[in-house]
């Protein structure tokens, strides 16, 4: 059952039970009427028998005696056999039923002058035909009332209910994926206010569709970035060192009666070796932080910002003030490694920086870790890029925030605000 049909059964059973007590007080009222009226006829009759004015109670009944009427051994002398008045119809016999009351009736006997016995009996049908007038103006005017009611409410709510309708399906599309869906204009304005902030929510979703498109596009050509650097670093570093070694080493049986020579091809093998270890360092460094399991994270962004000063000039600083670094889990602190080391390359590459500060504050509800440069300055379409996108989505994955922003030295300040983390078991 929908919701105009539920609210119409409430509206008509309402209308139902107050026509139920109305009718009831009605009968009640009907019912009491009735028989003060029979009640205060009695005294007069009475009185008029008394007095043995026989022939003009006679003439009264059907006129003012309206309220009594004659009868002979029990049947009824119509009044239109003593005055020409017609009796009035009676309404059905189960509505007189009804308005029946213990003490309603009683008889009064008189003699006609011509010795006929005569009876007066109270004659209260043109009361109970008034209570049954009545009766029937109130239940056709709750009829009235009632379809009245039922047509207003139901193109009311109707007209109501529709903007809902429309809200759910465009509900629906979004739960579908289609982001597109919006809703226009509506008559009420609190359907207005929720069609409007449906429509905000909508569009905040369709651009983080957008951006998580975009975002996918980008992670899928960093990672085949990433696998061709690591191609020309197999092939046009450590490939030319192996393919050196091979060579020197074929020579070598060549030059057994020249000890120089071979002492000469031994160092460089050994050179050659060390560039290869040193090439396989770097690249298990790009691809996985291990300082971070041995040293912890503080060690590991240390030794970080150590390599980065030596490849690029730029003075590199840890400003924890005594501050202890939490020892968070190797998820966490992976998270965290990376997120600094992309803060600290932008400022390097982009920035044109040439001192940066790695700054670590404990505050009331975690810690806050910020990287400041005294680069270029803030920029804010730097904001859109791939690097501060990937910052804040580290961020995020940690329950924290990631703000950007210009520092007071004119440079940048990229801040991560973290929640108490969990701790590396053991």
């Amino acid at each position: 059952m929908n919701a105009v049909s539920r609210i119409l059964l409430m509206i008509n059973v309402a209308f139902a039970i107050a026509l139920t007590v109305s009718m009831v007080a009605l009968l009640e009222q009907g019912r009491e009427d009735v028989l003060r009226e029979q009640q205060a006829m009695r005294p007069v009759v009475e009185a008029l028998i008394e007095s043995g004015k026989t022939r003009e109670i006679l003439t009264l009944v059907g006129g003012s005696l309206r309220h009594m009427r004659l009868q002979e051994n029990g049947q009824d002398i119509p009044a239109s056999d003593l005055d020409g008045t017609e009796t009035h119809d009676l309404p059905p016999g189960w509505f007189v039923q009804w308005l029946d009351h213990p003490d309603r009736g009683y008889s009064l006997s008189l003699t006609e002058s011509g010795g006929r016995s005569l009876t007066l009996v109270p004659d209260d049908s043109d009361e109970i035909a008034e209570v049954w007038d009545s009766a029937r103006q109130l239940f056709w005017l709750f009829i009235g009332s009632a379809l009245v009611s039922n047509l207003a409410i139901f193109f009311g709510v109707r007209a109501g209910i529709r903007p809902l309708e429309q809200i759910l399906a465009a509900l629906e599309q979004v739960q579908h994926g289609d982001f597109q869906a919006r809703l226009g204009r509506y008559g009420i304005p609190e359907v207005n206010a929720i069609a409007s902030h449906f429509n905000d929510m909508a569009s905040e979703l369709e651009k983080s569709e957008r951006e998580n498109q975009h975002l996918t596009q980008t992670l899928m050509q960093v990672q085949e970035q990433e696998r061709a650097a690591l191609a020309r670093e197999l092939h046009d570093g450590l490939g030319q060192q192996v393919t050196g070694i091979r060579a020197q080493g074929y020579l070598i049986p060549y030059q057994q009666d020249n000890p120089d020579q071979l002492a000469t091809i031994s160092e460089q093998i050994v050179t050659a070796c060390d560039a290869i270890d040193q090439g396989f360092r770097r690249i298990i460094h790009n691809l996985y932080p291990v300082q971070l399991e041995q040293l912890g994270l503080r060690a590991a962004v240390s030794d970080m910002m150590a390599g980065l000063e030596v490849r690029t000039g730029v003075a590199c600083q840890i400003a924890d003030n005594d501050c202890e670094w939490p020892e968070w889990s190797l998820d966490s602190a992976t998270q965290i490694y990376r997120l600094l080391q992309e803060a600290l390359n932008n400022a390097v590459r982009h920035a044109d920086a040439t001192h940066v500060v790695v700054t670590l504050k404990e505050v009331p509800l975690g810690y806050q870790i910020s990287v400041e440069d005294n680069g270029q300055g803030f920029q804010t379409q730097t904001q859109t890029g791939f690097g501060i996108r990937s910052m804040k989505e580290r961020c995020r994955a940690l329950g924290g925030k990631l703000v950007v922003s210009p520092n007071t030295a004119g440079g940048v300040e990229v801040r991560a605000c973290l929640p108490k983390l969990e701790r590396k078991e053991g």
